[in-house]
């Protein structure tokens, strides 16, 4: 009994003893094996490594400026078709409907023509009369003008003109020509029952039809013309001065997208400001804006566009993301030794996605990363370079 007391007074005192010796012990092996993984990345590079960026290689380039505007298609002619006759419609083209195109010359409208073919007989008629009545007097000036000279044929002063029958002679001439007046007024009033396309264009609006009475000045129709268009669109004042007039434009159609282009030119200013937004507004042409075949519509009148106008070619420029501009016009550069670099640069300027700059050398490694707290020295890897 006393030795078994003994032993257990011994083994809880040695326990007491052991279990903080053994606690010491695997602590200082733990530090022992974290100092030597320590070394051992050291030793192997993956300390500091620097932060992982992307970057774009500086390749100076000849560049030209894109000038992107958005405005509203108008045609170039638009006008009010009206008759100089008047008369009922007894016949109009197949194609006289909204959105029907023309030829120039071609017939739109038939004013009926009975009582201007009848004007027009009347009128040839009186011209026949007042010649034979030319004729008469003509005939009878001359015989008058032989008697006299055959009862004074030593010369004496000749008489008056009555004698000779010459006003009367005068006035059958006048009334010639007022009887050619009439006849060639009856026939362009004859010729005017036909309304033809003055250009190439489209039915606008229809006013009339077949049975419809119309006065002279009547509007029957409005047309645009085919040949030409014409987008006005404001231009920021920072743009203008990157503009050479006339320029290439391309127009692209919102409505579709931007999928139906047409090729235009930019040509002038125009001299009022846009009322909106007080802007310079530019005037482009587009021709062609209705093409035969290709496309289902055209460019119609009040059409939402987008233009691009080609300005000024820059040399030697550098092409940047705008991430990679940053404040005070500068960039970050990943220089040949692993660390950043600022570099100024001088903004020429800003369009959508990229920047325009000068001030680079080639082979320029622009840092496009953001990184935060960035200083100048700072290590930097590039991404694809030994890293991920």
């Amino acid at each position: 009994m006393g030795n078994r007391m003994v032993n257990e007074m011994a083994a809880k005192s040695l326990l007491r003893v052991g279990l903080p010796l053994v606690t010491i012990f695997a602590g200082v092996a733990a530090m022992l094996i974290l100092s030597h993984m320590r070394e051992e990345a050291g030793r192997h590079g993956l300390q500091d490594s620097g932060a992982l960026v992307e970057v774009v290689e500086a390749v100076a380039q000849d560049y030209r400026v894109t000038i992107r505007a958005t405005g509203v298609v108008r045609a170039r002619r638009w006008v009010q078709i009206a008759p100089q006759v008047a008369g009922r419609v007894v016949w109009v083209a197949p194609g006289f409907v909204e959105g029907g195109r023309f030829r120039k010359g071609e017939k739109l409208i038939q004013i009926e023509r009975k009582d201007y073919l009848i004007a027009l007989k009347d009128a040839e008629a009186k011209l026949s009369r007042a010649l034979q009545e030319l004729e008469v007097a003509r005939n009878r000036s001359a015989v008058e003008r032989r008697q006299w000279e055959r009862l004074h044929p030593d010369g004496e002063e000749p008489p008056t003109s009555l004698v000779f029958y010459e006003p009367q002679f005068k006035a059958a001439e006048a009334a010639v020509e007022a009887a050619r007046a009439a006849r060639e007024k009856a026939a362009l009033d004859l010729q005017r029952t036909e309304i033809k396309a003055p250009f190439d264009c489209r039915i606008s609006a229809k006013k009339v039809d077949v049975g419809a009475y119309v006065r002279s000045g009547t509007v029957v129709a409005e047309v645009v013309g085919e040949e030409m268009a014409e987008a006005v669109v404001p231009v920021p004042p920072g743009d203008v001065m990157w503009l050479e007039l006339p320029a290439y434009a391309e127009v692209r159609l919102l409505d579709e997208g931007g999928k139906a282009t047409w090729k235009g030119r930019a040509v002038r200013f125009l001299p009022e400001v846009d009322p909106a937004g007080r802007l310079p507004r530019l005037l482009v042409e587009i021709p062609h804006p209705f093409p035969d075949g290709g496309r289902s519509i055209g460019l119609a009148q009040e059409s939402f566009v987008e233009v691009l106008v080609a300005g000024k070619r820059l040399e030697r420029v550098y092409l940047l993301p705008a991430k990679a501009l940053r404040r005070g016009n500068a960039v970050w550069i990943a220089g040949s030794d692993g660390l950043l670099h600022v570099k100024k640069v001088e903004l020429l300027r800003r369009e959508e996605g990229k920047v325009v700059v000068r001030g680079l050398d080639d082979g320029d490694r622009v840092i496009t990363t953001m990184i935060q707290g960035a200083a100048p020295g700072m290590k930097v890897r590039e991404a694809g370079k030994g890293g991920s």
